[in-house]
C-alpha cells in the first residue's frame, strides 16, 4: 500500500504491516486461528501508528495519542466502519478523535495508512445512551482482548444505573450531570477555535496540556480564562466554575498564580 507520509529510518525498521497484513483484518474469519491472526496485526497496525505520532497529531499528548490510535484499530479489527454500530470511545478519547477529524488533511491520510478506508464519526451515536454504553462496553471486552488492561483515567467504569451488558455489572441510567459531555470552545491570541468535548468533571489542566503541547509550551505557561474573565485552575473541574455547553474559553500567556 502506497503512502505519502514521510518516514524516518527507525520508523521503517518498526513498520511490519503488510498488504497480506491488511487483508487479514479487512477480510476477517471467525476461527481461532484467523482471530489470533486479527488480534497480532491489530498490535502491529497500532504500534505502527503511535510511532507516527508526530506525522499526524503532533498536538495530542503521547498518552492522548495511543489511546485513541488504539481505538481506531479497534474499529479496524472490528471492521466497524459504519455509523456507530459496534464501538464506541470514552467520552475523553472522543474529544481526541473529535480534535483530530478537525485537522482534515492528516485525519484523511491517517486512515489511509491506517487501512486505505475513511472511518467515519457519526455525532448522532449517542442519541440512544443504553445502547451507546452497551457499545463502550463491547470496546471495553475488544481493547482487553487485544491490548489487555485499559488504563481507567481514559476508560473509566460508567456511573449510571441498571446494567445492560451481559457479562458487567454497572449502572446504565439516570447519568450523573457532572458525566454528561458539554462542548466548549478555546480560542487562542490568533483567534483560532477549536471544539473539545469533556466531562462537566474533567480537569481544566487535560485542555491546559493539549493547548501547550500544539504551541510548544510550558503548560504553567498558558492560562486559561472563561468567558466572564476568570481564571481557570488547572486542578478544578469545568463543573467548579460553572463551565456550561457552548462556553468559550480564552487561552494566554501567563508567569504566574492560578
Amino acid at each position: 500500500m502506497s503512502c505519502n507520509v514521510p518516514r524516518t529510518k527507525r520508523q521503517k525498521k518498526q513498520e511490519s504491516v503488510s498488504p497480506s497484513d491488511h487483508a487479514i483484518l479487512l477480510e476477517g474469519g471467525g476461527g481461532d486461528q484467523e482471530k489470533a491472526s486479527r488480534t497480532e496485526v491489530t498490535k502491529k497496525l497500532s504500534e505502527m501508528l503511535i510511532n507516527e505520532h508526530k506525522n499526524y497529531c503532533p498536538y495530542l499528548l503521547k498518552d492522548s495519542w495511543i489511546e485513541l490510535v488504539r481505538f481506531l484499530c479497534l474499529k479496524i479489527h472490528m471492521n466497524d466502519f459504519a455509523d456507530a454500530t459496534i464501538l464506541s470511545p470514552s467520552l475523553e478519547v472522543d474529544g481526541f478523535w473529535h480534535e483530530f477529524i478537525l485537522d482534515t488533511k492528516r485525519y484523511r491520510e491517517f486512515c489511509h495508512r491506517a487501512c486505505n478506508k475513511f472511518i467515519d464519526h457519526d455525532p448522532r451515536g449517542g442519541q440512544n445512551r443504553i445502547k451507546q454504553v452497551q457499545r463502550y462496553y463491547t470496546t471495553i471486552d475488544q481493547y482487553e482482548n487485544v491490548f489487555g488492561s485499559p488504563p481507567s483515567q481514559y476508560w473509566p467504569q460508567l456511573e449510571l444505573a441498571e446494567s445492560t451488558h451481559p457479562h458487567r455489572h454497572h449502572p446504565v441510567m439516570n447519568q450523573e450531570k457532572s458525566e454528561i459531555p458539554i462542548r466548549i470552545v478555546v480560542r487562542d491570541n490568533a483567534n483560532t477555535d477549536t471544539l473539545f468535548t469533556v466531562q462537566r468533571s474533567s480537569k481544566v489542566e487535560k485542555i491546559l496540556h493539549i493547548m501547550a503541547d500544539r504551541v510548544g509550551v510550558n503548560p504553567d505557561d498558558l492560562r486559561l480564562l472563561s468567558s466572564g474573565g476568570g481564571i481557570l485552575c488547572p486542578s478544578d473541574s469545568f463543573e467548579d466554575h460553572e463551565i456550561a455547553d457552548g462556553d468559550i474559553i480564552y487561552v494566554l500567556r501567563s508567569q504566574s498564580g492560578c
